[in-house]
């Protein structure tokens, strides 16, 4: 952006040059020769070297000190500009374009230098006769108090950015922090904190969700899983032992899930599951086969004991609403659990 912007200055300059020349054909004939190499064609050429050397330097060269390049380059235009036009005192004002370029880097030492840089050249041009004789010694005081102004209001614009730079740091800050609250409160309130399952809570409502959908473009299962006697586990080892058993199988029913599947812990030692998007028998056999691993499962924690779980499952049918469906399960986990345990009790299969 630096560099076209450099560009355009060249073009401005020479557009400006071209409407000088015009006035100077009319008005000063004899003077048209001079003004055609000394104030046109020489600047002109100078200033798409000194750009056109920026350009090669910026596309060849990876150096990270390119942006001191860039305040030297418009030292340099506003430096071939002035000493090429000597008596158009308006000119001067280019050598703030060094402090200018200084800004877009939000940087006080690069502000400072490219201020430096700027009164060293003015100074430098007093060297020539003609710089000398078209300025007084008032004229270059008011141009360097010119040039540290534009460096002085610079770095309060520096200052401004950085200021807005903090506000704006601060509020992404604020906005993470809310967002992480959010995930945390989101977390906590949809999260059962001992198997890291979703609660009771969220069961019910991701079920409504589901059960809003067209029952022809969905296949629906809902299963109770019930730790066998957890009571026994509790009281005979502890409850601690009761929640190392509670996280174990909790990280078996969900390892062995589908993506499309869900599962929470629906209270004490119980578990609840929505299967979907698979027939009924693939259900089916993805809960047996869970309790299959389950019971094999040993644990430390119980002497290497086994631990059992009894399913109810029933699949969504056409005018079955949610409390039938729960209702449903549920008689079809007690079968399980009156019939021996470590079953899984369905409507097309009996384990």
């Amino acid at each position: 952006m630096i560099l076209n912007g450099y560009w355009t200055v060249v073009w401005l300059y020479l557009l400006a040059a071209l409407l000088g020349l015009v006035f100077a054909i009319v008005q000063s004939p004899w003077w048209v020769g001079f003004y055609l190499y000394h104030r046109m064609l020489i600047p002109t050429a100078v200033l798409i070297g000194i750009v056109g050397a920026l350009e090669i330097a910026f596309r060849t060269v990876k150096s990270p000190r390119l942006d001191i390049w860039f305040i030297l380059t418009a030292t340099a235009i506003a430096f071939t500009v002035v000493f090429y036009n000597p008596n158009l005192h308006g000119m001067y004002a280019m050598f703030a374009l060094s402090t200018l370029t200084s800004i877009m880097y939000f940087d006080r030492k690069r502000a400072l230098l490219s201020c430096l840089l700027s009164i060293g050249a003015l100074l430098v041009l007093q060297a020539s006769p003609e710089h000398q004789a078209s300025m007084t010694v008032y004229e270059i005081i008011a141009m360097i108090a010119m040039l540290i102004g534009a460096y002085l209001l610079g770095v309060g614009i520096i200052l401004r950015g950085d200021q807005l730079r903090n506000q704006l740091k601060k509020a992404m800050e604020s906005e993470r922090d809310l967002l992480v609250d959010n995930i945390m409160y989101d977390t906590i309130t949809k999260l059962d904190a001992l198997t890291s399952l979703y609660n009771h809570k969220t069961f019910h409502e991701y079920l409504d969700s589901l059960l809003k959908l067209d029952l022809t473009s969905l296949r629906l299962q809902v299963a109770l899983i019930d730790i066998d006697n957890f009571k026994m586990i509790n009281d005979t080892y502890g409850h601690w032992v009761g929640d190392i058993v509670l996280k174990r199988i909790a990280l078996m029913i969900r390892e062995h899930l589908t993506p499309n599947d869900f599962v929470a812990r629906y209270g004490g030692e119980e578990f609840a599951v929505i299967l979907t998007d698979a027939e009924f028998d693939t259900s089916w056999a993805t809960l047996d086969r869970i309790r299959e691993l389950i019971a094999a499962e040993k644990f430390e924690e119980l002497g290497d004991h086994t631990v059992t779980v009894s399913i109810g499952l029933v699949q969504r049918e056409p005018g079955l609403c949610k409390e039938d469906l729960f209702k449903t399960a549920d008689a079809r986990l007690y079968e399980a659990k009156r019939t021996g345990k470590n079953r899984v009790v369905g409507t097309l299969h009996e384990s």
